[in-house]
């Protein structure tokens, strides 16, 4: 099967409908042979495929002299070929706590992510080869069966599908593709410093292990797809566990896992967290995890970090969120619900219009000039919840003890955005409309949510 076949079966075999039609291809294309070789080889078949249009980013990382030739190589293989090029650069973090390699690919998905939306894909050129030494390097930092599995054919990061369609094919049959097709392509001088890992492995590593077992690269890659393959099925053996135990905000039910064995707590927790987008812990950390945060008392308030992710516990319930940026909870924001209004450290809020009032409690519209704000708790709040959400029932109460009564977690209290009119308490995001503040029944109001960072 040549290369092109190749692509069109990864296609049409990984790619739903709304991928693979009416919708936009984006190549990583940095300028070397892999890249080059697949934004040929998809400028060949895109005609295929109805309403797709493919284009192709070039990352600048500006760390190395010939990076302005790069860009300049890379737009004439562009044009050649009539795919639309985007040249981006970027300041790469030179004093990143996990190396330059990772500040680099950090700083170019970032790229990236500006590029994609809705159905879009991206595709990359990392290969058979690159599969293997992808586990290789894994196993040497005692990576477990999800680290093992390497990269993935087809994966969603950060609300973009990344598509690998090369995994299966080797070096040697994309420099042969290359040959044929009379390649021009750029020459990174970093890939021959061997002082980083994966160069080490390509250049001393590999040609060693093929020398002995010439079919090591694809029996390393076929282990990978393996290892991902009985993933996929603890996956599905798992699901109905989280169908049971996690809940609208992805939460944790600390009950439904005490029961189990620890090495099965471990696991659940590893596939929760992937859910949620956040790295694996450590081994170690996971056994902080179990041992500090699920054994916890149900009033202790445990926090496990790592990286950028950390784990804290609120009664019965596991919480799984990226590490909380800095909060200014002295500022005061004005806001007309007209446009999202942006809080630095904490997110996004947005103010809906429901004009029919659809919702249990909407918030009134503003009258008589009041003016709308936003702030966070300082001490002293108080306020009385709307009738409608208590049947009457409800108390005036210290905002610190309506918040516990809602189960609000600790951590949040002081960065929980509240809604002012004027100088009156109308609103806790997340919580509760005040009384005197709620849309009259049949009346349109305003409903507010809250994207956090």
């Amino acid at each position: 099967m040549t290369i092109d076949e190749t692509l069109v079966q990864f296609i049409e075999t990984h790619l739903t409908l709304e991928n693979r039609s009416n919708c936009q291809w984006w190549v990583g294309y940095s300028g070397g042979l892999d890249s080059h070789l697949l934004l040929l080889a998809l400028s060949k078949i895109v005609a295929r495929f109805d309403g797709v249009t493919l284009h192709a980013v070039h990352v600048n990382h500006q760390l190395q002299d010939q990076a302005l030739g790069w860009e300049k190589h890379c737009q004439s293989v562009a044009d050649q070929l009539a795919v639309p090029l985007s040249i981006e650069r970027v300041n790469v973090d030179l004093d990143h706590s996990a190396g330059l390699e990772a500040a680099a690919r950090e700083a170019r998905y970032g790229v990236f992510k500006t590029h994609l939306s809705g159905s879009d894909v991206l595709f990359l050129a990392h290969h058979q080869d690159d599969q293997a030494e992808t586990l290789l390097l894994r196993l040497m930092r005692g990576s477990g069966a999800t680290g093992l599995a390497a990269m993935a054919a087809l994966s969603a990061f950060e609300n973009m599908l990344l598509a690998r369609p090369l995994l299966n094919v080797s070096r040697d049959a994309i420099e042969a593709y290359a040959q044929a097709h009379q390649l021009k392509w750029v020459e990174d001088p970093s890939n021959d410093d061997r002082r980083y890992d994966r160069n080490y492995v390509r250049s001393e590593i590999m040609p060693l292990l093929k020398s002995r077992w010439p079919a090591a690269a694809s029996n390393m890659a076929r282990s990978a797809e393996l290892l991902r393959m009985e993933n996929q099925q603890m996956d599905l053996l798992l699901a109905p566990f989280y169908e049971q135990a996690m809940d609208k905000q992805q939460r944790l039910d600390i009950r439904c896992l005490k029961p189990l064995p620890e090495i099965t707590q471990g696991q659940l927790i590893r596939g929760w967290l992937k859910k949620l987008n956040l790295p694996y812990p450590s081994r170690v950390n996971l056994q902080r995890i179990l041992r500090e945060v699920i054994a916890a008392p149900i009033d202790g308030k445990p926090l496990v970090r790592w990286g950028v992710a950390e784990v804290r516990r609120y009664e019965h319930w596991l919480y799984g969120m990226p590490v909380q940026t800095p909060l200014d909870t002295q500022q005061v924001l004005a806001w007309d619900f007209s446009e999202t209004l942006v809080i630095s450290g904490l997110g996004c809020l947005v103010a809906q219009v429901d004009p029919e009032h659809e919702q249990a409690l909407a918030l009134r519209k503003p009258v008589g000039g009041e003016q709308v704000s936003v702030r966070f708790r300082q001490g002293g709040e108080k306020c009385r919840p709307s009738r409608a959400e208590h049947q009457g029932k409800a108390k005036t109460k210290a905002l610190k003890k309506l918040m516990h009564d809602y189960q609000i977690p600790p951590w949040l209290r002081d960065r929980t955005p509240l809604i002012y009119y004027d100088d009156q308490l109308a609103a806790v995001l997340g919580g509760w409309v005040c009384d005197g503040f709620a849309a009259p029944k049949g009346q349109a109001g305003y409903c507010l949510t809250w994207t956090s960072d």
